[in-house]
């Protein structure tokens, strides 16, 4: 499976479960903050964020962790044993104040490449450290759109309210961030599920410094 299908593989198997046991609307805001240093080595902190209705449901299966997802702390360790090179440095699960539930993974990476691997993402540096480009890739939502339209209706509706958002600081003040935006030393990209469904997306995500 290629990586580009990361968003529409993860978003899937979450659907998958909450059809087989409570049809209801669920909400996940995926947060990936990524730091490459001059050096070439790369930090990122990985937030994923549950509504109310979503954490009650997976507190239900009476398991220490908010969700019965591959999101536990073991899952990313067991991650480091197939994934050289990334490291689990935090893992911590908390409930926020609205009554939600977060997950918080700080992980250290030898390269863009190491954490993209480990992470079923589609990015790459592009040039040297010092002078290149960050590249995150669009998923590709082919294999969604020749789904039965039934598929599709209860998919969308599961996934309403699904956000995806990306931050990323590299060595230098960026000067570019291609369909994104530019806050002080980071650039960002936000992208919900919808937009992703309705293959009227950027086909990337561009930074450069």
């Amino acid at each position: 499976m290629k990586r580009t299908d990361w968003v529409h593989t993860r978003a899937l198997g979450i659907a998958i479960i909450l059809l087989g046991t409570l049809m209801m609307s669920s909400c996940l805001d995926l947060q990936t903050n990524i730091r490459l240093t001059g050096d070439g080595e790369v930090s990122a902190k990985i937030t994923y964020i549950f509504n109310e209705d979503s954490a009650g449901f997976g507190r239900g299966f009476g398991s220490d962790e908010p969700w019965p997802l591959p999101l536990t702390e073991k899952d990313f360790r067991q991650r480091q044993l197939r994934y050289p090179g990334v490291d689990l440095k935090t893992y911590r699960a908390k409930t926020r104040r609205d009554g939600g539930e977060e997950i918080e993974v700080r992980l250290k990476s030898e390269s863009l490449e190491a954490l993209a691997a480990y992470l079923d993402m589609d990015f790459h540096l592009e040039g040297s450290v010092k002078d290149g480009s960050f590249v995150l890739k669009i998923p590709d939502i082919t294999s969604y759109t020749e789904t039965t339209d039934v598929t599709r209706e209860v998919f969308e509706k599961l996934t309403r309210g699904m956000v995806f958002r990306f931050r990323f600081r590299p060595p230098g003040r960026p000067t570019e961030s291609q369909n994104g935006s530019i806050e002080g030393r980071y650039a960002s990209f936000d992208i919900t599920m919808a937009e992703i469904l309705s293959g009227e997306t950027p086909s990337q995500w561009l930074v450069s410094w």
